[in-house]
């Protein structure tokens, strides 16, 4: 049969004597309770991420998300790589990552510039909702109108959320907000057009230092226009933030901090 996908990545591994290195844990509320499982492997700064609810998914999970990220920066060729044998609880987006790529992959790295880090940190801190702006023209116009219609549906059940802290695209960019005002921080999102004029995306990435743990957070989010955008990058940025244990979980109200 295939080879499973954590196996392939030790072999691809072993060729240059590294080891990846995995971290996981548990996260979610008792009744359900699901595994958050980080893999690394130097001297890459990308991270791959993977949930599930049993530890070995988890990990086939980041696996993939890892390889698939090789695959995006032309590590590795798509067709080496073992096809999917049954992983499970990988939540609905898994699938898709590679049929994006294949489409628009010269814009792919336009957008990231060949500096993939630990900023692009893999679909688990992502919307459910993403648009797919960097896939190229995947989407008409119509597509985009039903999406943003679709987007408060999807939300409403993002699988994600539970281990991100319930952080989720409605309540995100007001916590990043409170979180840039109780600190200072006075930078913005910078918005870059992606496509042509008829199927207009945008991108907007934004950068926060960290000081307490002396790094900075990036994300890079597509949306069908600035708002949304905005939104999707918030999201990514709230919940890299709270997994490095600087945002609480969402608790179900922002209150400002009256010092």
């Amino acid at each position: 049969g295939a080879m499973d996908i954590k196996s392939f990545l030790y072999q691809f591994c072993a060729k240059s004597q590294i080891e990846p290195k995995f971290d996981i844990r548990q996260t979610g509320p008792k009744n359900r309770q699901r595994f958050l499982c980080e893999v690394r492997v130097e001297p890459n700064t990308y991270i791959g991420v993977g949930n599930s609810t049993n530890k070995k998914d988890a990990e086939k999970n980041a696996c993939r998300d890892f390889v698939n990220y090789l695959v995006r920066v032309g590590k590795l060729n798509t067709n080496d790589v073992p096809a999917d044998a049954g992983a499970s609880g990988g939540g609905p987006r898994t699938g898709l990552e590679g049929a994006g790529m294949a489409g628009g992959s010269g814009q792919q790295k336009r957008v990231f510039d060949g500096q993939s880090g630990p900023q692009d940190l893999g679909e688990a801190y992502r919307p459910l909702n993403h648009d797919g702006g960097d896939g190229g023209n995947r989407y008409s116009v119509i597509d985009r109108i039903q999406e943003q219609r679709d987007m408060n549906e999807a939300e409403a059940f993002d699988v994600n959320a539970a281990i991100h802290g319930n952080w989720t695209i409605e309540n995100a960019k007001e916590r990043l907000n409170i979180y840039k005002q109780t600190n200072n921080i006075r930078d913005d999102y910078k918005y870059t057009p992606v496509g042509p004029e008829h199927a207009r995306s945008f991108l907007a990435e934004l950068s926060i230092y960290v000081p307490a743990l002396n790094r900075t957070v990036t994300a890079r989010e597509s949306g069908s226009n600035k708002k949304s955008a905005s939104k999707s990058c918030a999201l990514s940025l709230v919940r890299q933030l709270f997994h490095l244990n600087v945002i609480e979980p969402f608790s179900g109200t922002l209150k400002k901090k009256k010092d």
